[in-house]
């Protein structure tokens, strides 16, 4: 714990604290993504027994980047991402009654590496917060939800380095790669769109997949929120029926898609049910242009359930019109 103290710097935000207080210790930690509104920020979490502390790496240093989630106070909710990686965190004053659908609180997007450090994290944390005490319970000190300012504050030290670097349509690089990876012939959104083209685009996905600027704007949002595989896969599905290959070509064309969003290893993989994998993967060898038809569907769906909806937002459209989309 001592080695954990001498690792952290606080940004100005965070009133400074001491790490090693009581009993706490260390039960997990480990890189998480944290989403905002516009961008993914990746944090190193650590679990302790009593709290969640998300913290930026900063060379050899730890920057606290906000005030620390108590466990008592912690409701940890699922969320349909395509990709299955997201979990919500709510930080609540009260803990809601047995049946109420609406829960107050700071609400903070968090997503695992994949699907499976996603379910270890909420593991880990629903079975440390299921053994604090409750909100709802009297805590058997005044004090426990607050913790202690250090004797003398440590300055905001400016170890923050510069903005990442962003590709062609200013998605951002993290960790060097642009998840997006836009080529020199993708379609960018070009001239805003007008206040009719984006009532039309509220109506349905299909209105803004059939406009060629409705269709740049949607991608470059699911570049931005890092999960563009399904768009990326139906996109690949509609050039391969227009181009129509036979034979060999065919063949060689349906195993490159194959290989990168159905299979196991595959690098933008694709969160379809087992049951349509199997048929794809059967049909590998002796291919037909219809054999991804159902899980071009299955993921039209999967955006319509969820980005599409994120897209259409108010305040996302407005940005769009305003030219920051």
């Amino acid at each position: 714990m001592a080695d954990i103290q001498e690792r952290l710097i606080f940004s100005s935000s965070v009133k400074p604290f001491p790490i090693k207080e009581g009993d706490r210790v260390l039960v997990h930690e480990g890189s998480l993504y944290k989403l905002d509104k516009k961008k993914k920020h990746k944090v190193y979490a650590m679990l302790f027994t009593d709290l969640l502390l998300l913290t930026k790496e900063v060379g050899q240093h730890l920057k606290v980047v906000q005030d620390p989630m108590f466990l008592s106070q912690i409701m940890i909710q699922d969320f349909n991402c395509d990709d299955g990686t997201e979990f919500h965190i709510t930080v609540v004053a009260t803990l809601p009654a047995e049946g109420d659908k609406v829960i107050h609180g700071d609400t903070y997007v968090l997503r695992g590496k994949t699907a499976e450090s996603k379910e270890i994290w909420k593991k880990v944390i629903g079975d440390r917060a299921s053994g604090v005490d409750r909100l709802t319970q009297k805590p058997k000190d005044p004090n426990i939800y607050n913790l202690p300012c250090l004797p003398t504050p440590i300055p905001d030290q400016d170890h923050s380095t510069s903005e990442p670097e962003v590709d062609d349509i200013g998605v951002p690089i993290w960790d060097g790669v642009s998840k997006g990876n836009p080529t020199k012939n993708d379609k960018k959104p070009g001239k805003k769109p007008s206040a009719e083209q984006c009532k039309k685009w509220r109506e349905k996905l299909e209105n803004v997949l059939d406009d060629p600027k409705g269709e740049a704007h949607f991608r470059r949002f699911l570049e931005k929120e890092f999960c563009s595989e399904n768009f990326e896969f139906w996109k690949e599905i509609n050039q391969l029926k227009k181009k129509s290959p036979q034979g060999d070509k065919l063949k060689k064309e349906v195993k490159s898609i194959y290989d990168s969003y159905i299979g196991e290893s595959a690098s933008k993989q694709i969160n379809v049910n087992g049951k349509l994998k199997v048929a794809i993967r059967d049909a590998v060898d002796e291919p037909y242009l219809e054999m991804f038809d159902d899980a071009q569907k299955f993921v039209i769906q999967l955006m319509r359930d969820g980005p599409y909806r994120r897209f259409i937002d108010d305040d996302n459209l407005r940005d769009i019109q305003k030219g920051h989309g």
